[in-house]
């Protein structure tokens, strides 16, 4: 099992559990660059973690405060969440996006 699911992520767990001995092998192997992503999360800014990544030669992407989500995942998760509490049905949805070669008519009817 993995420790860092249970409990709180401070930024001293955030350093000693993820940073140490992932990000830091993983930086070496992608080499100079290696550019790591977090966002604003109160681990990720912390002193702490700030100076071990510094320490370590780690550089990391700025992120600027209220941004939209960077990460495409995110991004995905959230358009799909958000489609689960439309009262419009996906497969309606995305005949919108295939409306331009045929196919956007063909979903309207499997509907």
């Amino acid at each position: 099992y993995a420790s860092w699911l249970i409990g709180s992520l401070t930024a001293i767990r955030y350093r000693d559990e993820i940073l140490r001995p992932l990000v830091r092998p993983y930086a070496g192997a992608v080499g100079p660059g290696f550019l790591l992503m977090q966002d604003n999360a109160r681990p990720h800014v912390a002193g702490v973690c700030q100076q071990f990544l510094q320490e370590e030669g780690i550089d990391a992407m700025d992120w600027p405060a209220r941004s939209p989500d960077l990460n495409p995942i995110e991004l995905f998760i959230s358009f799909r969440s958000r489609m689960c509490c439309l009262s419009v049905p996906f497969i309606f949805l995305s005949s919108i996006f295939h409306a331009g070669n045929g196919e956007g008519q063909r979903a309207k009817l499997v509907q």
